[in-house]
């Protein structure tokens, strides 16, 4: 993101909005990868981004540092909040009396008390699990809201390195649990509540996908944006091509996995870490996968997509080619990214709504 507070929103989103000369005379020549040009917009979030001085790579900080940066960054680059109908902030209870989980429940405003039971999306929020929470992914879960006319319930897990694997992991199964079992309460059909997260989150909901189904009480799809699914193969061509200069980076992959699986001795080919090894796919939700152009994590999520369609299942596969990693958290300042958000949000619908 932009590392910028509320006045510097404003500025931001301005310089996004001038003429395209303009904007094509800040950020410079087009960029051109793999055969696709870099969207203008997110070529001027990285010229802008190089430019400010507190830039940082995340691997250099500590996660506490990081993770305050982070939320300062996004919840500023948001704007003001989208209108919805009810916004109301939850808590998850455990089986463990002593731990719940924070979540964020967003009702669309077409909703009345009479409208039939809603679909629920089951959301986790990306961050490299590491950062981020229900404010840095506000905004994007309104848009989810409001264009799918769909319920999202936002939940926040533990973070690393404080809580290590499998912790994100075993709270995100238990929030899509409780989403299932507390379906009346909240007002839903408990057969349509599917899972979804970006980055870090789309691994979590790609691992819940596997885990219920396996339970035999399977979530109503799963959307994936472009996920984190391999961490054991490091030769994808996305992750050389654009290991640097496009947000994120391959050290920052390598370092958020540390803070993450260090010290617990997991393989990095179990499936609740790298959901692209697990022993089957077969059987599994019908999945909507989004990738960007010009994200390192493209071809992996790419491959899973692939993979989970080789098994039978129903996949549907969409490329924004001129994106970059990230781009769910620049819709405040950037036309291209909301855009891009708001057509993810209605390729939802035939998951969500169980009709095409």
């Amino acid at each position: 993101m932009i590392d910028i507070d509320k006045v510097g929103f404003h500025v931001g989103r301005a310089v996004l909005s001038l003429p395209k000369r303009w904007k094509r005379r800040i950020a410079g020549p087009e960029v051109r990868k793999d055969g696709a040009a870099l969207d203008l917009d997110m070529q001027l979030v990285l010229t802008l981004r190089d430019r400010v001085k507190r830039k940082a790579e995340s691997h250099r900080q500590s996660p506490a540092v990081l993770r305050a940066r982070m939320h300062h960054e996004i919840v500023a680059s948001s704007g003001p909040a989208l209108p919805v109908g009810v916004v109301r902030d939850v808590q998850i209870r455990l089986e463990d009396p002593e731990r719940s989980l924070s979540a964020r429940h967003y009702i669309p405003a077409k909703t009345t008390p009479s409208t039939d039971p809603r679909p629920l999306l089951v959301y986790y929020h990306g961050g490299g699990m590491v950062f981020g929470d229900v404010d840095t992914h506000d905004r994007a879960c309104r848009i989810f809201c409001a264009t799918a006319n769909v319920d999202v319930l936002s939940v926040e897990y533990r973070l690393a390195p404080d809580a290590k694997f499998p912790a994100a992991a075993d709270d995100a199964r238990a929030a899509f649990q409780w989403a299932v079992a507390e379906a009346e309460r909240l007002g839903v059909d408990p057969t349509k509540i599917a899972v979804a997260g970006d980055s870090a989150g789309g691994n979590l909901a790609a691992v819940v996908a596997q885990q219920a189904a396996a339970d035999r009480v399977p979530p109503a799809a799963q959307i994936l944006i472009y996920p984190a699914v391999d961490r054991a193969k490091h030769d994808y061509g996305s992750l050389e091509l654009f290991a640097e200069n496009f947000l994120l980076t391959r050290a920052e992959i390598g370092w958020y996995h540390e803070q993450y699986t260090a010290g617990t001795g997991v393989d990095d080919r179990d499936p609740r870490v790298s959901p692209m090894y697990a022993p089957s796919l077969e059987k599994l939700p019908a999945a909507l996968v989004i990738t960007a152009g010009f994200d390192p994590l493209r071809d992996e999520g790419e491959a899973y997509a692939n993979r989970l369609r080789d098994a039978g299942n129903h996949v549907v596969l969409h490329r924004f080619g001129g994106l970059i990693h990230g781009f769910l958290n620049l819709v405040g300042i950037s036309k291209s990214a909301e855009a891009a958000v708001e057509d993810l949000a209605r390729r939802m619908v035939p998951f969500l709504h169980g009709h095409s």
